[in-house]
C-alpha cells in the first residue's frame, strides 16, 4: 500500500509565502510549474502575497516532494499545505486528515490512509 501513495498518488502543495523570499519562491514555482511565464509568477505571487492567501507551489507531485520540504521548513514558506490533486484553499468540501494534514475530497476516508486516490 504504502508503494502505492508513494509512486501513484499525486498532489498538489500550497503555500503562504514569506514575503521576503518572493525571489526564491519565483524560482520554485518556475521549476515546479515551467509553462507558466515567468511575468505570470511573479503576478500570482504578489497578488497572493497582498491578500495573505496560499498559492500553488507545485502540482502533481509525488508524497515524497511533501515530504522533503516539510522535514526541513524552507524559510521561504510561512505555511504549507498538501490537497488532493486539484484541488486548492478555494474548493468547497473538503475534509482534512489529521495524520497525513491532506486536504482531501470525494471520500469518507484520507486517500493515503485508504491507499487510495479517489
Amino acid at each position: 500500500m504504502e508503494d502505492f501513495v508513494q509512486e501513484k498518488m499525486a498532489f498538489d502543495v500550497w503555500c503562504l509565502i514569506n514575503p521576503n523570499y518572493r525571489q526564491m519562491v519565483k524560482r520554485v514555482i518556475a521549476s515546479n510549474q515551467p509553462d507558466l511565464a515567468r511575468s505570470q509568477v511573479v503576478e500570482d505571487i504578489n497578488t497572493h502575497i497582498n491578500a495573505n492567501k496560499p498559492i500553488l507551489l507545485a502540482h502533481g507531485k509525488k508524497l515524497r516532494y511533501w515530504e522533503s520540504l516539510t522535514r526541513t521548513k524552507p524559510p521561504w514558506a510561512n505555511e504549507l499545505y498538501l490537497y488532493q490533486e486539484g484541488h486548492g484553499p478555494e474548493s468547497e468540501h473538503t475534509d482534512i486528515c489529521q495524520e497525513h494534514g491532506l486536504h482531501f475530497s470525494g471520500g469518507d476516508r484520507c486517500p493515503i490512509c485508504a491507499g487510495t486516490h479517489t
